[in-house]
């Protein structure tokens, strides 16, 4: 086997009975111990297991860690799978999953009640938490315990994540156990609920959390919402019964006895559904003959500031004969407003009370004309994909009409991506489910739109008269929470700034829905009002091109799809920038589309052929609605991230871009993605579309002076360049050294360092296509100093890789780069590693041309040792095309320069290289001891690529010298030094050797799955792989 220069060292693993590093005994924790082992032999991140195997990064560090009490069956097979165990391996470590470390909890278990079994476990928390088993109470003491259960039954049916579980049990102060903690906690309420045979109350883990499973029946909250919803549907007599069953529900306040729960906020929407009800029966008192006054009293007792509530038994007061104590209600409310509140009634109290003066209160208690608005605007166009997300709308309108809810939607996305289309395109399709109908508000992202003054706007539609507007806020806002009671509605808020601007406009009762865009995250909404996100971003590429040839016309785009298809990634598939360009194609009949997308895409570095006269339409005004918006240090981020390649960004490279710590730019990052100015991916990578990227190079080019520009690119290059070259240095610590320019001690930049030559290799892996693309720009930028040390420090990543290609590119530039900074032997260096990455490829005379001119400038410098490198290289050369014994004298050219204090390693890799032709021309006898001597050599360095090279040569020598079980010894140990360092081209070419052997040993099943792997690896490395083809078994 041909020797190429050593990878990093790693911890190194070998198969059950060999191994010297054993997994500890059955003692605990095991589970976790054998996960990290076997996690690392693959060189593997965490955050990459978990993707590979679909759960969760935080389960995978749980499990390591041994918070985790019992991983489940499915995350057990899922990682199995991942890990590509098999055999012992696989059962061991299935095994050790069934009796993993438990965190254990001094609180005493409580035994269930000793009811009968079918009796149904009911819980009740409108009062103190109860847990009921038929008519027996059953304990819960943990006050945990009740917390847990308490905040579940708040979100009944509804995951609650197990950080927030966290926060709320321990209130910051979380101890290193929690999250074991809170699965025994789960635990036992399980056993707990399990007491019954019914599962209409039941408890059960999720992805992210947990969820009590409940039903109207088994869970107080839900019997109360559910009689309030069939109030609403049933006739004022039954609906009146329904009420008041309601009320009977509630004990007391909320959770008396469960400290942390009272103040959450969807307590705050049950007391206001609470309030709502009591609303509605304080309507029905004047219609219907029962004396509803007794409930309605109970109720406005327990709400005395609540004045619209107030109001409303007012009017219930009078309307059945009882004037006197309604305007005495009055007199009483006023004094204890100005005493409590030091205010004076609303506007609807003050008013309600004049009319009960005047006897003009009764059963009819409108106080405006019915009013059906109309007012959703036209939408421009038609709607062009969508599809997923109209069908979500469709869904959760069925809700709406099926339960008599309010839903609330927030339609997020950043800049053009069409979510007013999406929005009122819907809307008008579905407007005649809202038979009260449509309002719609257009906030234009301003901050300036108050809520107060859009509802002042909003009232003529709803029929107030402009005389009957009240003057004060709560008034006004009370008014139109009133007209929209019992009505079913569609509410479109466009542009909105933040939650704040919306909250106000909610409907106050069900039966309604509300869309709401907006380029922020609406957080607050999901949180405190259950809203659902509807995140919207760019059309995919189909949905691109059918939007460009609806707008142009089949008979034009049919005739030039592949400009069709141009033109849609141009525009980076965003709708706005997709109807600019193709009303430019439209102004322009006679234009070829393959010339107009030329003339896109000229303009890389500005937004001039997106620029129109109209800014509601112009992407560059567009995009500054949102970037003017930011804070100054995020604005600043934005333009900095410009100066990067047009790649995804890692935390760490846009922290140097910027001149600050991960931790200060983090939250920056945090708020543009807010915005949605850039898009943030796992473990905090940023990525600008290229639209957005071009926009922030205009600002940049237009605030930031040529010096910050500069300082910026200067102080990316350090990071990249002092990280990938201390990584380098991990994957083969025999490489040689090279100095590097010192990074700017002004910033706060700090290179990223690596425990090991896993942790360097998946940063490469990571960085890949930034590397490459930093290389290019530092050169362009006159960065030489950096292009070629950079491009110097990817060699060892690029040929294990297999990215030979990218190889020869990146050392392309290094070379011209060098030639113009370096020194002599910086340029023999440059010019070595260009040689080698042709010989990968296979072009053998660009391959010599540039080893011998290495050679024979270090000749000139007397650096003996890189000689010696240089003449094993082209023996590689020689001997890959056929000419082994000029490929042998070669080696034992370079055999001979060698002083008795140099690196042992180089001695035995030039030893391997000479066995190894020996080899290849059929001298097994002369070539066993040089690669025997080699190993023997090799076992006593950190030389782990060397190592396994040798082991390869032996095993293609012992199985042609008739002695197939050596041979599959050597074979596997090789492959296990090549897994360990990442050496994938070598090791397929070890499995498709040992698959030969295996078929001399007649194991064919054997061979069959070597040959399998072998090509599987093949195939990975694609195009970049140069190497024989593989011909499966027979």
């Amino acid at each position: 086997m041909t020797p190429t220069p050593a990878f990093g060292v790693m911890e190194r693993w070998q198969p059950p009975g060999d191994r010297e590093d054993k997994v500890p005994d059955r003692s605990a924790p095991r589970f976790g111990q054998l996960l990290r082992h076997h996690r690392l032999r693959r060189g593997l991140t965490q955050d990459a297991l978990a993707r590979r195997c679909g759960i969760s990064v935080a389960t995978i560090r749980d499990l390591e860690q041994h918070r985790t009490r019992l991983p489940r069956r499915r995350s057990v097979a899922a990682l199995v799978d991942a890990l590509r165990l098999a055999g012992p391996l696989r059962t061991e470590f299935e095994t050790a999953s069934l009796s993993p470390t438990e965190p254990v909890d001094d609180h005493a278990e409580y035994p269930p009640s000793a009811a009968e079994p079918d009796d149904p476990i009911t819980l009740a928390v409108l009062g103190p938490l109860t847990l009921r088993h038929g008519n027996r109470e059953i304990a819960v003491a943990s006050l945990r315990q009740r917390q847990l259960l308490g905040r579940l039954a708040l979100s009944a049916n509804v995951t609650v994540g197990r950080d927030e579980l966290v926060d709320l049990l321990w209130d910051g102060d979380v101890p290193a156990t929690a999250v074991g903690l809170i699965q025994t906690y789960v635990a036992r309420l399980r056993r707990t609920l399990r007491v019954g045979e019914c599962d209409r109350l039941s408890l059960s883990a999720t992805p992210g959390g947990y969820r009590l499973d409940a039903t109207a029946d088994t869970l107080d909250t839900l019997r109360f919402r559910d009689l309030v919803t069939r109030a609403r549907r049933a006739e004022p007599p039954e609906a009146a019964r329904c009420l008041i069953s309601a009320f009977e529900l509630w004990r007391g306040e909320p959770f008396a006895d469960v400290a942390g729960l009272r103040l959450h906020p969807l307590m705050t929407a049950l007391q206001e559904a609470r309030i709502a009800a009591a609303a509605s029966l304080a309507e029905l008192a004047t219609v219907v003959d029962e004396d509803l006054l007794p409930a309605l009293r109970l109720q406005a007792a327990h709400h005395p500031l609540h004045e619209p509530l107030q109001a409303r038994f007012m009017l219930a007061l009078a309307a059945r004969g009882r004037r006197g104590e309604a305007l005495h209600h009055y007199q009483h409310l006023r004094r204890r407003l100005v005493e409590t509140l030091g205010i004076d009634p609303s506007h609807e109290l003050a008013e309600t009370h004049v009319r009960i003066l005047r006897d003009r209160a009764g059963a009819g208690s409108a106080t405006v004309e019915s009013v059906r608005p109309a007012q959703l605007p036209l939408p421009t166009g038609s709607l062009v994909g969508r599809l997923a997300q109209t069908r979500q709308l469709d869904r959760i309108l069925s809700r709406v009409l099926d339960d008599n809810s309010t839903q609330i939607v927030t339609i997020e996305g950043g800049a053009g991506v069409g979510k007013t289309a999406l929005a009122l395109h819907w809307s008008h399709r579905v407007a005649d489910k809202f038979e009260d109908g449509q309002l719609y508000v257009d906030f234009r992202g301003a901050e300036s739109a108050s809520p107060v003054a859009t509802v002042r706007g909003l009232l003529p539609a709803l029929g107030v008269s402009p005389q009957r507007i009240p003057t004060g806020d709560e008034a006004l806002l009370g008014l139109y929470r009133t007209l929209l009671y019992r009505r079913r509605m569609l509410i479109v808020l466009d542009n909105v700034r933040d939650a704040d601007q919306v909250r106000p406009l909610l409907p106050g009762s069900d039966g309604s829905m509300v869309l709401v865009t907006s380029r922020a995250k609406l957080t607050g909404l999901v949180t405190t009002h259950q809203a659902t996100p509807m995140p919207v971003g760019s059309l995919d590429a189909d949905e691109a091109v059918e939007m460009l040839t609806s707008r142009l016309g089949r008979s034009r785009t049919g005739r030039h799809v592949d400009a069709v298809v141009r033109l849609a990634e141009l525009c980076d598939r965003l709708p706005l920038a997709l109807a600019i360009a193709s009303a430019r194609a439209a102004a322009e009949p006679d234009l070829p589309l393959d010339e107009l997308a030329d003339l896109l895409e000229g303009d890389r570095d500005d937004l001039s052929a997106f620029s129109t006269t109209d800014p509601a339409s112009d992407l560059r005004a567009v995009f500054s609605w949102s970037y003017d918006r930011l804070s100054p240090d995020a604005g600043r981020l934005f333009r900095m991230l410009s100066l990067h390649p047009p790649v995804d960004v890692s935390l760490a490279a846009a922290a140097a871009l910027a001149g600050l710590s991960t931790a200060r730019v983090h939250p920056l990052l945090t708020e543009l993605a807010g915005t949605h100015l850039v898009t943030l991916h796992t473990g905090g990578r940023s990525e600008l579309p290229d639209l957005l990227y071009r926009y922030a190079g205009e600002r940049s080019r237009a605030v930031d002076s040529e010096a910050d520009r500069r300082a910026a690119l200067r102080r990316m290059s350090d990071y990249y360049l002092h990280t990938a070259h201390g990584a380098a240095r991990l994957l083969d610590p025999h490489r040689i050294p090279i100095p590097l320019p010192p990074a700017d001690a002004d910033t706060e930049v700090v290179a990223e360092r690596w425990c090991d030559a896993v942790e360097a290799r998946h940063w490469f892996i990571t960085e890949h296509a930034a590397l490459l693309c930093v290389v290019d720009h530092a050169e362009a930028h006159g960065l030489d100093d950096h292009a070629w040390r950079l491009a110097w420090s990817l060699t060892d990543f690029l040929q294990r890789q297999g990215f030979w290609h990218d190889w020869v590119r990146t050392q392309h530039t290094a070379s011209r780069a060098v030639r113009r900074v370096g020194d002599r032997l910086d340029i023999a260096h440059m010019t070595r590693s260009l040689g080698r990455a042709y010989a990968q490829l296979g072009e053998v005379e660009p391959a010599r041309r540039h080893l011998t001119e290495a050679f024979e400038r270090y000749a000139e410098l007397g650096e003996h040792l890189s000689q010696a490198r240089t003449l094993r290289n082209l023996a590689y050369v020689l001997g890959r095309h056929g000419f082994c014994r000029d490929a042998l004298i070669h080696a034992q050219e370079a055999l001979r320069l060698y002083r008795p204090d140099d690196d042992p390693a180089e001695r035995a890799n030039t030893l391997n290289v000479i066995g190894w032709h020996h080899a290849i021309l059929g001298e097994y006898d002369r070539a066993l001891p040089l690669c025997e001597s080699a190993l023997e050599m090799l076992r006593r360095t950190d030389d782990r690529r060397g190592l396994g090279v040798t082991l390869d040569s032996l095993g293609f020598i012992h199985h042609h010298l008739g002695d197939p079980c050596r041979a599959t010894r050597c074979y596997g140990e090789a492959i296990t030094v090549y897994v360990d360092i990442g050496d994938r081209h070598n090791e397929a070419e070890t499995r498709a050797r040992l698959a030969q052997t295996y078929r001399e040993l007649g194991r064919d099943e054997d061979a069959e799955q070597a040959w399998k792997l072998a090509n599987e690896i093949l195939d990975d490395l694609g195009e970049f792989a140069h190497v024989e083809p593989l011909v499966r078994p027979v």
